[in-house]
């Protein structure tokens, strides 16, 4: 049976007015500014939890004088047979919540009070797994429990915690699915400006995972290295990015500075294309995404994100990607209205190899070389860059053939001095950062290793938060776990904790 509420919101009113008086003393006793804040917040964790339970309370008093209609459809309400406790651990702190059970012989139980409430399957509250997850999403699990049990004085194990991020990501598919249909309306479509470019990238980028088998985790590893030789073997997360970009018309002479800048105010992603440089020309409505399930899947997930913003506004629809021939083909098949540009940033690459080849690391003409090179790429002389590659080189085999077999392969994503004068992006810096802050800093710190899932769910819900979509994402996913834990849809779904604090107010 439910708690006399009479006698807790007594008690709760003594908690409150407890913490007034200790404030008060603390304004003659001269404490600091820090012990007020921390000792405030403690004592108002601790009247949340009570104000929490007083609210299960009440509302288990309500539910109790409105007994559900039998599974039969007779007009006889099914009789409240007794109550059923369960454990919640809510931000607050743990609460046992006293639910009216109703039953009668002959058919199956209900617990209404759940579905009214929303509850969730576990003991671990809605608001605080969203918080817990939003941590994980950025810190590692053991951080993250620290983080919390210094914030609210309890700790979650690590298990827990990696347990919420595999169930709550479970429907971050399906949210962006329901989201590119919902933009592929008329109203979605009006809010792209005419001459907009639709821009599309993909890369990979490694994640560190754990042995399969107990032969590969008893291996015995090499005291040194050879050279291309890992520890540690790696699976590719193959990231996506969609955005919106204004076209933004420029010289070969400023992306040349651009790509030669000083290193030390260069971004980290690497060289700048002044196409998305400019405050005035960032990318918008940028959507990100990474995935372990290979770049068929990738690809296909971001075909679906494309069609929500298909249309006949989009006249200027750009795929940027590296050399990777395997890549390119399920890029040209996915999207063949797309024009498929080669990275910039790979082009640069291939053009220090070959200088490298050409010049020795201290020579002044290196540098200049490959500007040269590079103003020419861009001016549209790819076949004078390609036949001087040739005439220099000394074998078939060495790497300014090399370099020239590249630039000849890749000639159809080449035409740079076109590119440049409808002003479209010829960098792939975006997908590139999105590499090293979607997927690097969190999956490859110091000593980490993944299981596949794992890793699919963190890299989920860290893209959910870098796109903005956190709120909305987890309306809808708790929207969607009511739906199959009590067969009806909830259009607005609040938690215990956020209809404590409305009640209270």
């Amino acid at each position: 049976m439910p708690h006399n509420s009479t006698a807790m919101i007594r008690s709760a009113r003594q908690e409150f007015d407890q913490l007034l008086d200790s404030l008060h003393q603390q304004v003659h006793t001269g404490a600091t500014a820090f012990e007020v804040e921390r000792d405030l917040f403690k004592q108002l964790l601790a009247l949340g939890r009570s104000l929490l339970a007083l609210f299960f309370t009440l509302v288990a008093q309500h539910s109790s004088k409105h007994a559900p209609e039998r599974a039969d459809a007779t007009d006889r309400p099914l009789p409240r047979h007794s109550y059923k406790r369960r454990r919640y651990v809510s931000f607050f702190g743990e609460v046992l919540i006293e639910r009216p059970y109703f039953w009668a012989p002959g058919g199956p139980g209900r617990l209404p009070l759940d579905e009214q409430l929303s509850l969730p399957p576990g003991v671990y509250s809605d608001f605080l797994r969203e918080h817990a997850e939003l941590l994980c999403a950025h810190l590692a699990y053991g951080q993250t429990a620290t983080v919390l049990e210094r914030l609210l004085g309890f700790r979650l194990s690590t298990r827990s915690l990696s347990q919420m991020v595999e169930d709550d990501a479970q429907d971050a598919v399906a949210f962006y699915a329901q989201q590119a249909a919902s933009e592929a309306t008329a109203e979605a479509a009006a809010e792209a400006a005419d001459g907009e470019i639709l821009v599309i990238q993909a890369d990979g980028k490694g994640v560190p995972m754990r042995p399969l088998t107990r032969e590969e985790a008893t291996a015995k590893q090499p005291v040194r290295l050879r050279r291309g030789q890992s520890r540690t073997k790696k699976k590719e997360a193959v990231v996506t990015s969609l955005y919106w970009l204004t076209p933004r018309v420029r010289s070969a002479e400023e992306v040349v500075a651009s790509f030669f800048k000083q290193p030390a105010a260069r971004d980290e992603s690497g060289p700048a294309d002044p196409a998305t440089d400019d405050p005035d020309h960032r990318p918008q409505q940028k959507k990100l995404w990474a995935t372990l399930e290979g770049k068929d899947v990738a690809l296909a997930r971001l075909a679906q994100q494309v069609r929500g913003r298909d249309g006949d506004h989009l006249t200027c629809p750009v795929a940027l990607a590296d050399g990777c021939p395997a890549l390119q083909a399920r890029l040209r098949e996915q999207f063949p209205r797309f024009e498929l540009i080669l990275d910039f940033v790979h082009v640069s690459e291939y053009l220090w190899k070959a200088a490298n080849a050409l010049f020795h690391e201290a020579d002044p003409q290196r540098e200049a070389w490959v500007i040269a090179r590079t103003r020419e790429l861009l001016s549209g002389q790819h076949a004078w860059v390609v036949s001087q590659l040739y005439q220099v080189s000394q074998r078939p085999d060495d790497a300014l053939a090399k370099v020239a077999r590249y630039f000849e392969h890749n000639a159809a994503g080449m035409d740079y001095r076109r590119y440049l004068a409808r002003g479209w992006p010829i960098a792939s810096g975006v997908i590139e950062g999105a590499c090293r802050h979607l997927v690097k800093d969190r999956c490859e710190a110091s000593g980490m290793r993944w299981h596949r899932a794992g890793a699919e769910q963190v890299l989920a819900l860290r893209a959910i938060d870098l796109n903005g979509d956190w709120e909305a994402y987890h309306t809808y996913r708790r929207a969607q776990r009511h739906l199959r834990l009590y067969g009806c849809s909830l259009e607005q779904v609040e938690t215990p904790e956020e209809q404590t604090l409305r009640w209270a107010a």
